[in-house]
């Protein structure tokens, strides 16, 4: 097979989906040694990085090939022609799979398109995200409901989500594959160094994600601020890993007003080094999430062996199944609790620690990769008929 795979948002900006994509070719580059790739750095009409031309998740070879159209601008005026059969690119694929949100608006000519589902968050939590995401998310997961010939998803919950929404989908074409964690407790351990501060193992909090309302940052800051005011946070500060997303303004403001500059610690962007180091030495993980396809996050610090707490919300409870703490994040006070216990109670921490490493093997990105490949096979036979 020639299978075309979008690798677009897998640059030195990824986020949730790029990391996916990333994860996903690196480990089909392992385990596929008959198939032929087409990676694409640029994908569709909407997206765009500035600097897609450095996006190298594998390195190119005979099966695995970097092309693209030259600029955005060509992109996008390879999809508004609708050149339906690919005749202008080098080569035709067989398949092509979509992880960037983009489904083209028409059904593809002699190609089967799989197109991966992350959520519907821009459905049901539409003020948490801006109008323009919002419409270009659901444009791509309309297009898909009515053109792609098979949908991986990466929860149960996103797939019942997705039914929900588009119920004249056919349901056999849609196959849940979980994600898996890239970090693995053999990694070498050696402290990274922070700008501006030293943590040390065990005294600190940590939060990993983009800082947007839909990860409800907010909402945990609220929550360390009263176990602050209770007296029993002392040297324990909050530490948020990850970069400033639409509508972060909130969170900025919060921490100013009550004088928590010190206490809440914005690393930013940080790379796989440390933020191995912040899962395996954070006191515990606390992911308030109001809403996630999956909550890789969360499944990466518990393959790192750390304690959480997580939301009962969407496809978290499905992820953590009984190794974590679930709370309620629209109730700060559930939130507040669960983190004072675990503050205060190592033994529950340590109980939380063995429970995550245990549910964590049930993931890896070995099992997606072999999940997708039967996909693309299945896919290609039925073509082949």
């Amino acid at each position: 097979m020639k299978i075309g795979f979008d690798v677009s948002q897998a640059g030195s900006a990824k986020a949730g989906c790029g990391y996916v994509a990333n994860n996903l070719i690196q480990q089909l580059a392992l385990l596929d040694s008959e198939n032929r790739y087409l990676l694409y750095r640029l994908w569709g009409d909407e997206f765009h990085d500035p600097l897609y031309r450095k996006i190298t998740p594998v390195k190119s070879n005979a099966r695995m090939r970097y092309e693209d159209r030259g600029s955005f601008k060509a992109e996008k005026n390879f999809w508004s022609k609708k050149q339906e059969n690919f005749t202008s690119s080098s080569e035709m694929p067989d398949i092509i799979h979509s992880n960037n949100f983009f489904c083209p608006n028409y059904k593809l000519k002699n190609i089967q398109l799989v197109y991966t589902l992350y959520d519907l968050s821009f459905v049901q939590c539409p003020e948490h995200t801006t109008e323009a995401n919002r419409l270009i998310c659901l444009k791509g997961l309309f297009n898909a409901s009515l053109y792609s010939d098979h949908i991986v998803s990466i929860s149960e919950y996103s797939k019942k989500d997705f039914l929900n929404t588009f119920p004249y989908y056919p349901e056999e074409n849609i196959t849940v594959i979980p994600l898996g964690a890239r970090f693995s407790m053999a990694l070498k351990d050696s402290p990274p160094i922070f700008k501006g501060s030293e943590l040390m193992p065990n005294q600190f909090i940590l939060s990993v994600g983009t800082l947007e309302p839909r990860k409800n940052q907010l909402g945990l800051i609220k929550a360390y601020k009263a176990l602050k005011d209770e007296g029993v946070l002392e040297g324990i500060p909050l530490v948020l890993a990850g970069q400033s997303g639409w509508l972060a303004e909130p969170i900025n403001e919060f921490i100013i007003k009550f004088g928590l500059e010190r206490d809440v610690i914005k690393l930013g962007r940080v790379d796989d080094k440390m933020l191995a180091w912040l899962y395996r030495h954070c006191l515990f993980l606390a992911y308030p999430s109001f809403f996630e396809g999956f909550g890789l996050p969360i499944l990466e610090a518990m393959s790192m062996g750390a304690a959480v707490i997580s939301s009962n919300t969407s496809s978290m409870p499905e992820v953590v199944g009984d190794a974590a703490l679930l709370i309620n994040p629209y109730e700060v006070d559930e939130l507040v609790q669960a983190m004072r216990y675990l503050i205060l109670d190592k033994s529950k921490r340590d109980h939380l620690k063995m429970l995550s490493l245990k549910r964590s093997e049930l993931f890896s990105w070995d099992k997606a990769a072999c999940a997708v490949l039967e996909v693309y096979n299945n896919l290609y036979l039925e073509k082949s008929r």
